[in-house]
């Protein structure tokens, strides 16, 4: 590190989304200041905690206020807490404290972004900062197997990396995660996608720049239980594949068009085989409600694939904000 950017004391802004952790956060606050202290970033950086309450229902921003105002004057490390309007999803919650730590940062600052309920192990915050020291521009941390996670879960998250990296124009390893950190160029680059409904994790990997994946063991959930259920999780897969592949609309149309000429290709060659050896009846409605049903059906995926779509870019036309912020809060530098 140059002695210019040890001269200045670089920022490192520390970014977590909450959503209904009131019995986690405060534990999650303590355990940050302990690794930083731990590791003396403190000492070396000017650290900043910045949460984003993600439109939590319980008492979440109450007790991300408290913190906040018992926060001592000139501590090591100052905090923000960003409240958005409503629920508007990890994803945009994440955006929303990039934005307000890019807005905030400097060139050579450093940002790590980590979940607030503790199984994005704070402790690891240094060894992610030291790569970032050492030149790389993103800092991935891949989530080993968690024994504690129900098989449905641990084979449907297998799956869709394997499908989003054979559909998708960028391949995602097994098991990462958002825990991960970043250098002041790659977010400026980050902040020149126009997308309003992003999936991180696929435009991380996307913009390139040097990239470093560090496996880590998953900590416990300090409290409540995981806020992505299982129709999020669709959602939230569903997202990533079709806004950065158009391969399964493409396949299916074409699918859908060579079936029917192959069907239709063969039904005429037996209908001219049975002509020509003399059978002149016709065939019955079994034969008919079947390939209405089989086409009705077929065009029927069809177009709903290409809705999925065509609501993607109704969704984008718009141009809304992919968040709104009620309230912000600031420790006292």
């Amino acid at each position: 590190m140059s002695e210019e950017l040890l001269i200045r004391k670089q920022s490192l802004f520390l970014v977590a989304p909450a959503y209904n952790e009131e019995e986690s956060v405060p534990r999650f606050v303590d355990e940050v200041d302990r690794a930083l202290k731990a590791s003396k970033l403190d000492a070396r950086y000017r650290a900043e905690l910045v949460l984003v309450d993600d439109g939590s229902t319980d008492a979440t921003y109450a007790r991300l206020s408290a913190l906040v105002e018992a926060r001592p004057r000139g501590a090591a490390r100052s905090m923000a807490v960003l409240k958005l309007s409503r629920n508007f999803g990890h994803q945009s919650a994440l955006h929303a404290g990039l934005e307000y730590a890019f807005q905030k940062s400097a060139r050579g600052d450093f940002f790590v972004v980590l979940d607030s309920d503790l199984q994005h192990p704070p402790r690891l915050i240094a060894e992610i900062v030291r790569h970032l020291e050492a030149g790389i521009h993103h800092a991935q941390m891949v989530r080993k197997d968690d024994p504690r996670e129900g098989w449905f879960k641990r084979t449907s998250s297998g799956l869709f990396y394997r499908v989003f990296s054979f559909l998708g124009s960028v391949k995602l390893p097994r098991g990462g995660s958002d825990f991960r950190g970043f250098s002041h160029p790659f977010l400026e680059a980050y902040f020149k996608l126009p997308e309003r409904e992003r999936f991180n994790r696929g435009l991380f990997t996307w913009l390139g720049f040097s990239t470093l994946q560090i496996p880590y063991e998953p900590g416990a959930r300090e409290a409540g239980v995981s806020k992505y259920s299982t129709v999020k999780m669709l959602k939230l897969g569903l997202t990533g594949i079709t806004y950065f592949s158009s391969k399964p609309l493409l396949w299916t149309l074409a699918a859908i068009t060579m079936l029917s000429v192959l069907f239709c290709g063969s039904y005429i060659a037996f209908e001219a085989v049975r002509y020509f050896h003399g059978h002149h009846y016709v065939l019955g409605w079994p034969t008919i409600v079947f390939f209405v049903c089989f086409w009705g059906g077929s065009l029927s995926f069809g177009q709903l694939l290409l809705g999925i779509y065509v609501s993607r870019i109704f969704e984008e036309v718009k141009g809304r904000p992919a968040y709104v912020i009620e309230e912000t809060r600031n420790s006292v530098d």
